[in-house]
């Protein structure tokens, strides 16, 4: 158990450092990877830049909230990839749209990767720096 919550919730921050730098150095491979195809003119830029981001910004949320043992960091990025498991299912009952069914199991995955090492987390890190303050004497 210890190995699991050790080294598997690193795992989705590793693959988001991965798609977000194929985002940047080969952004048509990554669209084809998605499922997308790569748009023109100024949609490719929003395109690359809103992907790389999204990636960029799960990866960086994971790995400080693994390393700093933030557990509202693992919150945040399992948010936004449940988030993302959302706005994939609507479409998919609304506008007729295919449901990328290994896509969304993937994120699933993910998802409950994180919540789970979040659950296994001690519920005092956050308090600590609070209660380290309330000792300290104010400064004026």
């Amino acid at each position: 158990m210890r190995y699991f919550l050790k080294y598997i919730p690193p795992l989705p921050g590793i693959i988001f450092l991965f798609l977000g730098f194929y985002w940047l150095t080969d952004p048509g491979a990554a669209a084809q990877l998605s499922g997308m195809t790569l748009l023109d003119g100024i949609g490719r830029s929003g395109q690359i830049g809103y992907m790389t981001a999204y990636f960029m910004g799960g990866c960086i949320m994971v790995f400080v909230g693994v390393i700093t043992k933030q557990p509202m960091l693992l919150q945040a990025a399992a948010m936004i990839i449940a988030l993302t498991v959302v706005f994939r299912v609507i479409p998919w009952l609304f506008h007729d749209v295919e449901l990328a069914t290994q896509l969304t199991v993937t994120e699933i995955i993910f998802t409950t990767t994180l919540l789970f090492r979040v659950s296994r987390m001690p519920r005092n890190i956050v308090n600590d720096n609070k209660s380290e303050q309330a000792q300290q004497p104010a400064e004026l």
